[in-house]
């Protein structure tokens, strides 16, 4: 009994063969026929006569597959048009189960509009059209394309199967596969997004599997505000993943992560272009990534102050990945002194070196990197009205960075914007205030800017 199913068949039976010549199944749009020719012997009843000859033949047409019930568990998504055209050639196989590793099979799985999304957090895979071939227990991926978010990727190789009737089966013994895709979405975070090119090749034993190829980024930006507070401990804000499961928890990296300037970090504190060279090795339980990460251009901000950030080598060493080495340098001339701040050590413990010329104590220069204010000016000041004019400012940097996470590659409205202050000449009056913003960049020629600007004296 088959609920809402409508079956034909067409069935032979001679004293020497069973002939199913038709056999057809429907149910909506979703089809199969199977055809077979099968030896047998009369005992009394037909039976299959052992090593004799035979032939099979199926076709299979599935409408949707995410309307199969027992494929969707664990997925939650599932769809796709799947055609299955097979056939099966060989000598009826007696009781020794080695008997049935001498049958020829064939088929060709044609996918349409397929997708497939898991409960995991991983990303929907959609569009996917694919051809496979399976001879004997070699699966050829003869064409597979889909798309992840809006990067379209390709896959080619093959595999090695377990077929169900032998040792272990049915599964997957080894791959050998490539993987290519351009500008793909390798992770998506509030503050941290990275696209790339893809490059990989998947290979070897199924339990023991290997990962190696290139990642170029061409774009990521790191957006996350970085916390001014002192605490040692500190940590990389990127988070590797891990595959606690097999095969996938052995699988071994080697894949080789580049960058050219495509790093863009915009946060409270730095404002950069970075490059990277880096290698992802390790396992898929415990990754490891190494190499460098470098820049030579961008700004700093302490406060009021912007240092110009001359050079930048963040070191991933292998007996420590998770704590790299720093070598920063970081520079500018305020008020006439030119300051220069060199960070070594490691993330766990950094060393700061602070130097200025001409000289100043190293508590000087602090206020002077923090306030943009020599501590003269600020007694000459106020101490009183400086602290409430840079609290004031803190703040709308604040709700200003709050309005601005527009295109980190864009300058922000907080980079447009600057206020400077002055102590009045006398008691009675008000501290003048000079407010500019920049509204446009190249007006006519490079270098041309607009600004509008206002002052209260």
């Amino acid at each position: 009994r088959l609920p809402d199913v409508d079956v034909f068949s067409r069935i032979a039976i001679t004293s020497d063969a069973l002939e199913i010549r038709d056999l057809r199944l429907s149910r909506g749009g979703d089809r199969a026929s199977f055809t077979a020719s099968i030896p047998v012997v009369l005992r009394p009843l037909p039976v299959p006569a052992e090593g004799e000859p035979f032939d099979a033949k199926l076709s299979l047409e599935v409408a949707d597959i995410g309307l199969v019930p027992h494929l969707k568990a664990g997925f939650r998504e599932l769809g796709g048009r799947v055609v299955v055209n097979g056939a099966a050639r060989g000598r009826v196989p007696g009781g020794a189960v080695e008997a049935w590793n001498d049958i020829d099979l064939f088929a060709l799985v044609s996918v349409l509009g397929g997708k497939f999304k898991r409960y995991e957090d991983f990303p929907p895979i959609t569009g996917i059209d694919a051809e496979l071939r399976l001879e004997r227990g070699r699966i050829s991926v003869e064409r597979l394309t889909g798309k992840v978010h809006d990067a379209s990727f390709t896959v080619s190789g093959d595999a090695d199967a377990w077929l169900p009737w032998q040792p272990g089966g049915p599964g997957i013994r080894g791959v050998d596969l490539r993987l290519v895709s351009k500008s793909a979405l390798l992770v998506r975070r509030p503050d941290l997004r990275v696209r790339g090119d893809l490059d990989l090749r998947w290979r070897g034993p199924w339990e023991s599997s290997r990962l190696e190829g290139d990642v170029n980024i061409n774009r990521a930006y790191y957006l996350a505000d970085v916390s001014l507070t002192p605490s040692r401990g500190a940590r990389l804000p990127l988070r590797l993943f891990s595959f606690r499961d097999a095969p996938l928890d052995a699988l071994r990296f080697d894949v080789k992560v580049k960058s050219d300037r495509g790093v863009t970090v915009r946060n409270n504190l730095v404002s950069t272009r970075a490059s990277a060279d880096l290698v992802l090795g390790g396992t898929g339980l415990e990754p490891v990534l190494t190499g460098t990460v470098s820049t030579d251009e961008g700004t700093v901000r302490f406060a009021d102050s912007a240092l110009k950030l001359r050079n930048s080598f963040v070191e991933l060493v292998p007996e420590d990945p998770l704590n790299p080495r720093l070598h920063i340098v970081i520079g500018e001339t305020i008020r006439g002194y030119a300051v220069t701040v060199a960070v070594t050590g490691t993330l766990d413990g950094p060393e700061v070196l602070l130097d200025s010329a001409p000289p100043l104590e190293r508590e000087k220069v602090l206020v002077l990197i923090t306030t943009g204010l020599t501590i003269e000016e600020i007694e000459e000041r106020g101490v009183s009205r400086v602290a409430a004019v840079k609290a004031a400012k803190y703040v709308g940097f604040r709700i200003a960075r709050y309005f601005s996470r527009g295109d980190p590659t864009e300058r922000t409205f907080l980079d447009r914007f600057s206020l400077e202050t002055e102590s009045a000449r006398s008691a009675r009056l008000e501290d003048p205030i000079r407010v500019e913003y920049r509204l446009i960049e190249r007006l006519i020629r490079e270098g041309d800017e607009l600004f509008l600007q206002g002052e209260r004296d």
